[in-house]
């Protein structure tokens, strides 16, 4: 995995706002996740898009995502470190692992 670009980009959705500047990445399982300036982490996967926020585990907003030779994904954001599950965000030792608060 790797990024993939930076770029501005218009609405990805009607219902979604303009995310100006993105990076992405595409994974193994073939999704392409952006991580906005508006601190939004999209997942586009199998024709839908995911909006990962705090309903789904992420606090605060993404700064880095990193896939493990296992396939693994993981989220860093303000608050700390998170491993994806599905479709939620789990924490990794947040008694250890603390981001700005």
């Amino acid at each position: 995995m790797g990024c993939a670009s930076r770029s501005t980009t218009p609405p990805i959705h009607p219902d979604s706002p303009a995310i100006g500047s993105c990076r992405s990445w595409r994974t193994r399982d073939s999704a392409l996740w952006l991580n906005t300036e508006q601190r939004y982490l999209i997942r586009f996967k199998r024709g839908r898009f995911t909006h990962i926020d705090e309903s789904r585990g992420l606090v605060g907003g993404p700064y880095a995502i990193y896939e493990d030779p296992s396939g693994q994904l993981f989220i860093g954001s303000e608050q700390g470190l998170g491993r994806m599950e599905g479709d939620r965000l789990v924490p990794v030792a947040p008694e250890v692992i603390r981001g700005r608060w």
